[in-house]
């Protein structure tokens, strides 16, 4: 004889995960449940197992950590990407630390210099947000060449904010 379909285990996060139960209990137990996991994540205690055979020691910018679970809780970000740096590059000195430097205040390499009234600029849109103008408008204007009642208007945003004209 048959038996019937098992009942939801209401309340429960097996009840949202196998049963697909979306009913307010299960839900709450589900969400109660990846709270306690991402809690447990941040203080280092998820699936620390040295023991097992298929974890080894991972070395992070000449410290050695016994998991890779262990490195990212330490430097405070997620195994995968402790992981995904291994397989990339064969090694996780770079893990936590960004994709590449912040940029310090350097014009990009492309930029286009002008000069607006004497005014030197390193680039158009650095222009724009110095005279506090519409980069696209003011790019039209320097490629088309401008238009004395807009170079007008340039000189005296450039007098309201304190640049002066350079003669």
């Amino acid at each position: 004889m048959a038996a019937g379909p098992r009942p939801i285990p209401h309340g429960t996060s097996s009840g949202y995960v196998s049963h697909k139960c979306r009913c307010d209990a299960c839900r709450e137990a589900e969400i109660a449940r990846q709270r306690a996991w991402r809690r447990r994540l941040r203080e280092g205690k998820v699936r620390h197992c040295p023991d097992h055979p298929r974890c080894v020691p991972v070395r992070v910018r000449g410290t050695v950590y016994p998991l890779i679970s262990a490195a990212a809780a330490a430097l405070r970000i997620t195994p995968g990407s402790i992981s995904g740096q291994l397989d990339r590059k064969g090694h996780a000195d770079a893990a936590g630390l960004g994709s590449h430097a912040p940029r310090r205040n350097v014009p990009r390499p492309n930029a286009r210099p002008c000069v607006i009234h004497g005014r030197r600029f390193a680039s158009i849109a650095e222009a724009a947000r110095a005279l506090g103008v519409g980069y696209a408008h003011l790019h039209r204007q320097l490629k088309a060449g401008m238009t004395p009642r807009y170079r007008d208007y340039l000189l005296g945003r450039m007098m309201r904010a304190g640049m002066g004209a350079e003669r």
